[in-house]
């Protein structure tokens, strides 16, 4: 004979979609994180430019090209104002539904040199390029996640 308390059985159910969409949800603020902390070491910075349109959105794309901050001389200096603002988008970002398309773009003027390793002059990096590094690394990774 085999029994059963279904009453428990249901009750374990219930709850159990909001549960996976928690876990979902840290799962990919997780990846969302990775992207972000990964990717902003890698970017040259001479204006800012590049760093500063690192962009995070949840829907859409964003479709704007931001200035950089910082005004004096250019160079490495500019990198901390510009990121700050950049990681700010991913700090705004919310995850309650873990299921939507959360986008990092950048519309940096010269985005596409920077990432194909011609700027600021060709050689002077790899040209695998920022977003490519970082996403082979992070692909690689998410076994693990």
């Amino acid at each position: 004979m085999y029994t059963s308390n279904i009453d428990a059985i249901i009750a374990k159910m219930q709850g159990i979609e909001d549960r996976i969409k928690k876990h979902f949800a840290k799962v990919v603020s997780r990846v969302v994180l990775e992207i972000d902390t990964s990717i902003h070491p890698r970017t040259p910075v001479w204006s800012g430019r590049a760093v500063r349109n690192m962009i995070w959105t949840k829907g859409t794309p964003n479709a704007v090209e931001h200035d950089p901050i910082g005004g004096g001389e250019e160079g490495p200096g500019r990198r901390g104002a510009n990121s700050a603002a950049a990681h700010a988008t991913r700090e705004a970002l919310d995850f309650s539904n873990p299921f939507a398309v959360y986008w990092l773009t950048n519309n940096a003027r010269h985005i596409e040199e920077l990432e194909a390793g011609l700027l600021p002059y060709p050689g002077k990096h790899p040209v695998d390029g920022m977003f490519g590094i970082t996403y082979a690394e992070v692909v690689a990774k998410l076994g693990n996640m």
